[in-house]
Protein backbone atom coordinates (compact mmCIF):
# COMPACT_ATOMS: atom_id res chain seq x y z
CA UNK A 1 0.00 0.00 0.00
CA UNK A 2 1.23 3.47 -0.92
CA UNK A 3 -0.64 6.18 0.97
CA UNK A 4 -0.58 9.62 -0.66
CA UNK A 5 -3.39 11.14 1.39
CA UNK A 6 -1.19 13.53 3.38
CA UNK A 7 0.10 15.06 0.14
CA UNK A 8 -3.28 16.75 -0.08
CA UNK A 9 -3.40 20.40 0.89
CA UNK A 10 -4.83 20.84 4.38
CA UNK A 11 -6.86 24.02 4.71
CA UNK A 12 -6.77 23.96 8.49
CA UNK A 13 -5.05 22.35 11.43
CA UNK A 14 -8.12 20.16 11.92
CA UNK A 15 -7.89 18.81 8.37
CA UNK A 16 -4.21 18.03 8.83
CA UNK A 17 -4.91 16.17 12.07
CA UNK A 18 -7.71 14.23 10.36
CA UNK A 19 -5.28 13.12 7.64
CA UNK A 20 -2.94 11.80 10.30
CA UNK A 21 -5.74 9.88 12.00
CA UNK A 22 -6.81 8.34 8.69
CA UNK A 23 -3.28 7.13 7.99
CA UNK A 24 -3.15 5.60 11.46
CA UNK A 25 -6.30 3.59 10.77
CA UNK A 26 -4.84 2.40 7.47
CA UNK A 27 -1.58 1.42 9.16
CA UNK A 28 -3.57 -0.53 11.74
CA UNK A 29 -5.18 -2.56 8.94
CA UNK A 30 -1.73 -3.34 7.52
CA UNK A 31 -0.38 -4.26 10.96
CA UNK A 32 -3.27 -6.66 11.57
CA UNK A 33 -3.06 -8.25 8.13
CA UNK A 34 -1.75 -11.81 7.81
CA UNK A 35 -0.63 -11.44 4.20
CA UNK A 36 2.86 -12.78 3.62
CA UNK A 37 4.14 -9.78 1.67
CA UNK A 38 3.24 -6.40 3.08
CA UNK A 39 4.50 -2.98 2.10
CA UNK A 40 3.41 0.37 3.50
CA UNK A 41 4.77 3.65 2.19
CA UNK A 42 3.42 7.00 3.36
CA UNK A 43 4.24 10.10 1.33
CA UNK A 44 3.79 13.55 2.81
CA UNK A 45 4.53 17.17 1.94
CA UNK A 46 7.79 18.41 3.45
CA UNK A 47 6.54 22.02 3.38
CA UNK A 48 5.00 22.24 6.85
CA UNK A 49 4.22 25.94 6.75
CA UNK A 50 2.20 26.04 3.53
CA UNK A 51 -0.13 23.16 4.30
CA UNK A 52 -0.44 23.03 8.09
CA UNK A 53 2.01 20.16 7.86
CA UNK A 54 3.30 20.58 11.39
CA UNK A 55 0.07 18.87 12.48
CA UNK A 56 0.97 15.86 10.35
CA UNK A 57 4.28 15.43 12.14
CA UNK A 58 3.31 12.14 13.76
CA UNK A 59 3.21 10.24 10.47
CA UNK A 60 6.97 9.72 10.33
CA UNK A 61 6.97 8.41 13.91
CA UNK A 62 4.04 6.14 13.10
CA UNK A 63 5.98 4.52 10.25
CA UNK A 64 9.09 4.11 12.41
CA UNK A 65 6.95 2.49 15.09
CA UNK A 66 5.39 0.15 12.53
CA UNK A 67 8.85 -0.93 11.40
CA UNK A 68 9.72 -1.86 14.99
CA UNK A 69 6.45 -3.54 15.95
CA UNK A 70 5.86 -5.39 12.68
CA UNK A 71 9.28 -5.76 11.04
CA UNK A 72 7.88 -8.10 8.40
CA UNK A 73 6.11 -5.10 6.88
CA UNK A 74 8.38 -3.08 4.59
CA UNK A 75 7.68 0.36 6.07
CA UNK A 76 8.94 3.57 4.53
CA UNK A 77 8.25 7.28 4.98
CA UNK A 78 8.83 9.68 2.08
CA UNK A 79 8.82 13.47 2.52
CA UNK A 80 8.73 15.41 -0.76
CA UNK A 81 8.54 19.08 -1.73
CA UNK A 82 5.07 19.14 -3.20
CA UNK A 83 4.79 22.83 -4.08
CA UNK A 84 7.69 22.83 -6.56
CA UNK A 85 6.37 20.04 -8.80
CA UNK A 86 3.22 19.29 -10.77
CA UNK A 87 1.31 16.06 -10.25
CA UNK A 88 3.09 14.16 -13.04
CA UNK A 89 6.54 15.08 -11.74
CA UNK A 90 5.55 14.13 -8.21
CA UNK A 91 4.23 10.78 -9.39
CA UNK A 92 7.41 10.09 -11.33
CA UNK A 93 9.63 10.96 -8.36
CA UNK A 94 7.59 8.83 -5.96
CA UNK A 95 7.53 5.87 -8.36
CA UNK A 96 11.30 6.09 -8.79
CA UNK A 97 11.75 6.10 -5.01
CA UNK A 98 9.45 3.11 -4.55
CA UNK A 99 11.08 1.05 -7.31
CA UNK A 100 14.75 1.96 -6.99
CA UNK A 101 15.14 3.84 -3.71
CA UNK A 102 16.59 1.03 -1.66
CA UNK A 103 15.65 0.04 1.86
CA UNK A 104 16.00 3.33 3.75
CA UNK A 105 13.12 3.82 6.17
CA UNK A 106 13.12 7.63 5.99
CA UNK A 107 13.56 9.49 2.73
CA UNK A 108 13.56 13.23 2.09
CA UNK A 109 13.29 14.70 -1.43
CA UNK A 110 13.89 18.45 -1.51
CA UNK A 111 12.83 21.05 -4.09
CA UNK A 112 15.48 19.79 -6.53
CA UNK A 113 14.57 16.16 -5.74
CA UNK A 114 17.92 15.72 -4.04
CA UNK A 115 17.53 12.59 -1.92
CA UNK A 116 18.69 12.20 1.65
CA UNK A 117 17.91 9.41 4.09
CA UNK A 118 17.98 10.92 7.58
CA UNK A 119 17.93 7.99 9.97
CA UNK A 120 18.40 7.17 13.62
CA UNK A 121 21.88 5.76 13.06
CA UNK A 122 23.32 9.17 12.23
CA UNK A 123 21.74 10.71 15.30
CA UNK A 124 23.08 7.97 17.55
CA UNK A 125 26.54 8.33 16.04
CA UNK A 126 26.72 12.07 16.75
CA UNK A 127 29.56 12.71 19.16
CA UNK A 128 28.74 14.43 22.40
CA UNK A 129 31.53 16.95 21.87
CA UNK A 130 29.93 17.99 18.59
CA UNK A 131 26.91 19.41 20.41
CA UNK A 132 26.80 23.18 20.51
CA UNK A 133 26.53 24.69 23.98
CA UNK A 134 23.21 26.21 24.95
CA UNK A 135 23.52 30.02 24.98
CA UNK A 136 23.85 31.33 28.53
CA UNK A 137 20.60 32.19 30.29
CA UNK A 138 18.39 30.69 27.58
CA UNK A 139 14.79 30.73 28.84
CA UNK A 140 12.94 27.51 28.10
CA UNK A 141 9.35 26.63 28.93
CA UNK A 142 9.06 22.91 29.64
CA UNK A 143 5.63 21.28 29.49
CA UNK A 144 5.45 17.90 31.14
CA UNK A 145 6.80 18.39 34.62
CA UNK A 146 10.20 17.36 36.00
CA UNK A 147 9.93 13.61 36.34
CA UNK A 148 10.99 10.52 34.44
CA UNK A 149 12.43 10.90 30.96
CA UNK A 150 11.65 14.63 30.93
CA UNK A 151 13.85 15.18 33.97
CA UNK A 152 16.65 13.12 32.42
CA UNK A 153 16.50 15.18 29.22
CA UNK A 154 16.57 18.46 31.14
CA UNK A 155 19.57 17.35 33.18
CA UNK A 156 21.39 16.41 29.98
CA UNK A 157 20.49 19.78 28.46
CA UNK A 158 21.71 21.57 31.57
CA UNK A 159 25.14 19.98 31.13
CA UNK A 160 25.65 21.96 27.93
CA UNK A 161 24.89 25.43 29.23
CA UNK A 162 23.28 27.40 32.00
CA UNK A 163 19.55 27.55 31.28
CA UNK A 164 16.56 29.15 32.87
CA UNK A 165 13.87 26.49 33.00
CA UNK A 166 10.22 27.37 33.51
CA UNK A 167 8.69 23.95 34.12
CA UNK A 168 4.95 23.38 33.84
CA UNK A 169 3.64 20.24 35.52
CA UNK A 170 0.57 18.82 37.22
CA UNK A 171 2.50 17.56 40.24
CA UNK A 172 2.35 19.68 43.39
CA UNK A 173 6.06 19.82 44.17
CA UNK A 174 5.39 21.18 47.66
CA UNK A 175 3.09 18.33 48.66
CA UNK A 176 4.56 16.90 51.87
CA UNK A 177 1.87 15.65 54.30
CA UNK A 178 2.86 15.15 57.90
CA UNK A 179 2.38 11.39 57.73
CA UNK A 180 5.05 11.12 55.02
CA UNK A 181 7.75 13.00 56.92
CA UNK A 182 11.12 11.25 56.72
CA UNK A 183 9.83 8.45 54.51
CA UNK A 184 10.69 7.82 50.87
CA UNK A 185 10.28 4.05 50.36
CA UNK A 186 6.94 2.93 48.98
CA UNK A 187 6.31 0.35 51.70
CA UNK A 188 7.05 2.85 54.47
CA UNK A 189 4.76 5.43 52.88
CA UNK A 190 1.94 2.91 52.58
CA UNK A 191 2.19 1.90 56.23
CA UNK A 192 2.39 5.51 57.38
CA UNK A 193 -0.69 6.53 55.38
CA UNK A 194 -2.74 3.57 56.60
CA UNK A 195 -1.77 4.30 60.20
CA UNK A 196 -2.64 7.98 59.75
CA UNK A 197 -6.06 7.16 58.32
CA UNK A 198 -6.82 4.61 61.05
CA UNK A 199 -5.91 7.14 63.74
CA UNK A 200 -8.48 9.46 62.13
CA UNK A 201 -11.11 6.71 62.29
CA UNK A 202 -11.01 5.87 58.57
CA UNK A 203 -10.18 2.66 56.75
CA UNK A 204 -8.53 3.56 53.43
CA UNK A 205 -9.17 1.44 50.36
CA UNK A 206 -6.25 0.03 48.35
CA UNK A 207 -6.98 2.69 45.70
CA UNK A 208 -6.78 5.43 48.34
CA UNK A 209 -3.42 4.10 49.52
CA UNK A 210 -2.00 3.91 45.97
CA UNK A 211 -3.14 7.43 45.15
CA UNK A 212 -1.76 8.93 48.37
CA UNK A 213 1.60 7.22 47.98
CA UNK A 214 1.83 8.12 44.29
CA UNK A 215 1.21 11.80 45.07
CA UNK A 216 3.96 11.87 47.67
CA UNK A 217 6.37 9.93 45.43
CA UNK A 218 5.70 12.30 42.53
CA UNK A 219 6.36 15.34 44.71
CA UNK A 220 9.60 13.85 46.05
CA UNK A 221 10.82 12.97 42.55
CA UNK A 222 9.96 16.44 41.29
CA UNK A 223 11.82 18.14 44.12
CA UNK A 224 14.89 15.98 43.54
CA UNK A 225 14.85 16.79 39.83
CA UNK A 226 14.59 20.52 40.47
CA UNK A 227 17.46 20.33 42.95
CA UNK A 228 19.59 18.45 40.41
CA UNK A 229 19.01 21.14 37.78
CA UNK A 230 19.87 23.91 40.22
CA UNK A 231 23.00 22.04 41.26
CA UNK A 232 24.16 22.25 37.63
CA UNK A 233 23.80 26.02 37.69
CA UNK A 234 20.42 26.29 36.03
CA UNK A 235 17.73 28.60 37.31
CA UNK A 236 14.38 26.85 37.75
CA UNK A 237 10.85 28.19 38.04
CA UNK A 238 8.28 25.45 38.68
CA UNK A 239 4.63 26.24 37.96
CA UNK A 240 1.81 23.78 38.73
CA UNK A 241 -0.18 23.69 35.50
CA UNK A 242 -2.46 21.36 33.56
CA UNK A 243 -1.29 21.65 29.95
CA UNK A 244 -4.80 20.67 28.77
CA UNK A 245 -6.27 23.78 30.41
CA UNK A 246 -5.88 26.86 28.18
CA UNK A 247 -6.42 29.23 31.08
CA UNK A 248 -3.77 27.48 33.15
CA UNK A 249 -1.28 27.67 30.30
CA UNK A 250 -1.99 31.34 29.54
CA UNK A 251 -1.46 32.24 33.19
CA UNK A 252 1.75 30.21 33.37
CA UNK A 253 3.17 31.80 30.21
CA UNK A 254 2.35 35.28 31.54
CA UNK A 255 4.13 34.40 34.78
CA UNK A 256 7.21 33.24 32.90
CA UNK A 257 7.34 36.42 30.81
CA UNK A 258 6.93 38.54 33.93
CA UNK A 259 9.65 36.60 35.76
CA UNK A 260 12.26 36.24 33.00
CA UNK A 261 11.24 38.96 30.56
CA UNK A 262 11.23 36.64 27.55
CA UNK A 263 10.82 33.07 26.26
CA UNK A 264 13.48 31.62 23.93
CA UNK A 265 12.08 28.16 23.32
CA UNK A 266 9.72 25.38 24.30
CA UNK A 267 10.43 21.79 25.29
CA UNK A 268 7.15 19.93 24.93
CA UNK A 269 7.13 16.71 26.91
CA UNK A 270 3.58 16.56 28.25
CA UNK A 271 1.43 13.55 27.45
CA UNK A 272 -0.99 10.99 28.76
CA UNK A 273 0.30 7.43 28.73
CA UNK A 274 -1.91 5.04 26.80
CA UNK A 275 0.73 2.67 25.50
CA UNK A 276 -0.40 0.01 23.08
CA UNK A 277 0.80 -1.54 19.86
CA UNK A 278 -0.62 -0.28 16.58
CA UNK A 279 -2.47 -3.49 15.81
Amino acid sequence: MIDLSSLSVANSDEEAIAMQREIFETVRVVARSTEANRLFIAVTDRDAEATHGAWKGGIAGLLRTLSLEVPEVASRFVSIARSSRDAAALAEAIAAEVLTGGVDADIDLDESLVRTAPGFAEARAAKREDLSPVPADTVLIVSGGARGVTASCLEELAKHGRCRFAILGRTDADYAPSWAAGRVMEGDLQQAFIAFEKDAGRMPSPADVRQAVASVAAAIETRHSLEALRARGSEVLYLPCDIKDGGDVAMAVSTVRAHYGRIDGIVHAAGVLADNKIA
